[in-house]
């Protein structure tokens, strides 16, 4: 007999489960722009001001806003990635 996911976890340890996940895939995405990801070869200079970073933030968030309603392409989210200075597969992965 099979038992499904369902039935060996309960609604609230599903959802603490959730919980986590969520705050750990934000966690990820904020550590794109905080200087502590590896750089990329085309951008490998030091870490970008604040407002240059949270300028790279929204951009970013609203890529990924268009990759998830399939309005752009996982290849022009890696390119885009690269040109705000963060690997672009992190960005391709933050949005899946």
């Amino acid at each position: 007999m099979t038992s499904s996911l369902a039935e060996v976890i309960g609604p609230a340890e599903r959802q603490a489960l959730l919980e986590e996940e969520q705050v750990r895939a934000a966690k990820e995405f904020l550590g794109l722009f905080s200087g502590e990801a590896p750089p990329v070869k085309a951008r490998s200079m030091k870490t970008p001001p604040t407002q240059d970073r949270e300028l790279s933030r929204e951009v970013a968030n609203l890529a990924i806003e268009a990759f998830q309603r399939e309005e752009v392409s996982s290849g022009y989210l890696r390119d885009l990635g690269e040109k705000l200075g963060i690997p672009g597969a992190k960005l391709v992965e933050a949005a899946a």
